[in-house]
């Protein structure tokens, strides 16, 4: 049975494991990774359409709880995502990669553990930042104030240190493939994001026809690295596969 986290269970030892005792790792203290699923569907149905084989490849899926996968030859090589969620990108209400003695600082100024996990899960992040509630569709229609203007180059650098982290882990990369719901919203902020890539000799489209198509191609057929959009649907990507398992 096809299962979220079953993508990630041969996770390479020296990614999953956490430099903590042996007992508590025997206790299940590991990274686990998120939205296998995504990820596992992302990379079959990108390479389907390649018509050429990518085996390295980093999958960024877009939206309120962005997360990325390293993948080689379809296997997970890195995720942003460790014990749970909040290790990673920062999301729509959590911080993201932070220094754990931060946690008994606050600790210490005397607020309590279920009190830092609502700060840390459900009041950081886009909404830390703007001082209000914030979600992904959000900052693609933002008006660009300074805060707004902030908070997107927080997003944008945190993608950007985790793919060049992945381009370093897979020795190279063939594809990037971003992955978001309504894709074509999203275009402008993914060719952003790429202008930044600009050491991997990326050849990009000047005219892209997103309308209407589930898989755009944002590069052309000589670029080094090709850069893909894939439109994301849950229902539709668990049955493709099932019908593949």
């Amino acid at each position: 049975m096809l299962c979220d986290t079953a993508f990630f269970v041969n996770l390479p030892q020296e990614v999953s494991t956490y430099a903590v005792p042996y007992e508590l790792r025997k206790k299940g203290i590991r990274r686990y990774g998120g939205q296998g699923l995504c990820h596992q569907w992302a990379w079959k149905k990108t390479n389907a359409f390649s018509g050429k084989a990518i085996k390295r490849a980093i999958s960024v899926y877009l939206g309120n709880y962005t997360n990325m996968v390293a993948i080689d030859n379809g296997n997970p090589r890195e995720t942003s995502i460790g014990f749970t969620s909040l290790e990673g990108i920062i999301s729509a209400t959590s911080c993201g990669d932070i220094d754990p003695t931060i946690i008994f600082q606050l600790h210490a100024t005397g607020m309590s553990l279920k009190a830092i996990n609502k700060l840390l899960s459900t009041d950081s992040g886009f909404k830390a930042v703007l001082g209000r509630k914030c979600g992904f569709a959000d900052i693609l229609k933002s008006n660009k104030n300074s805060k707004e203007i902030a908070l997107a180059e927080i997003y944008c650098y945190n993608i950007l240190k985790y793919a060049g982290a992945f381009i370093s882990v897979l020795g190279g990369a063939d594809a990037a493939i971003f992955v978001y719901d309504r894709i074509e919203e999203a275009l402008p902020f993914i060719v952003g994001i790429c202008r930044k890539l600009k050491f991997l000799d990326l050849k990009m489209k000047k005219n892209i026809d997103s309308k209407g198509k589930e898989l755009i191609e944002l590069t052309t057929n000589n670029s080094r690295v090709r850069i893909f959009c894939l439109r994301y649907n849950k229902w539709n990507s668990f049955v493709d596969l099932v019908k593949e398992a």
